[in-house]
């Protein structure tokens, strides 16, 4: 199995968005909401995103959910399970890595239903902003 590569993101944090799902429905202590956007050679347009965590000093886990409104006018829902590491108090970027669910209603991108997803990458603690790569499981079956 490899990996394809489906978009790069860059998220900013935005004081007072609402959040996507209700703490409730989250994973986690509610951190924030933002915006941002996704290009790549499968996925490109606007995203928003909530990110529920279990903090840590060096280590956290990370729980995130996005929609992803896509530049045709698809919307795909992601979920995502993963952890944010840093080496000092100090240090204010964290690496990233997660995993990624998607759903979507939209019967052109149904086949990311089928696949398991990841990114990898870094959040900066000072700009609110995070930059991520991401990729799906390429089975050969589904994508187009």
């Amino acid at each position: 199995m490899s990996l394809q590569h489906i978009f790069d993101a860059e998220l900013q944090y935005q004081a007072g968005m609402e959040p996507l799902v209700s703490p409730a429905e989250g994973d986690g202590q509610l951190t924030g909401s933002g915006d941002g956007r996704v290009t790549g050679p499968q996925l490109a347009g606007k995203l928003r995103w909530t990110l529920f965590e279990h903090p840590g000093e060096l280590l956290c886990a990370m729980n995130p959910v996005a929609v992803i409104e896509t530049e045709n006018g698809g919307q795909i829902r992601v979920r995502a399970r993963g952890f944010a590491r840093r080496r000092s108090k100090e240090e204010p970027r964290w690496k990233v890595a997660a995993t990624l669910r998607f759903e979507s209603e939209d019967d052109r991108y149904r086949w990311l239903d089928e696949r398991l997803g990841i990114w990898e990458g870094e959040f900066d603690a000072d700009a609110h902003r995070a930059r991520y790569r991401a990729y799906v499981q390429a089975d050969g079956e589904g994508s187009e």
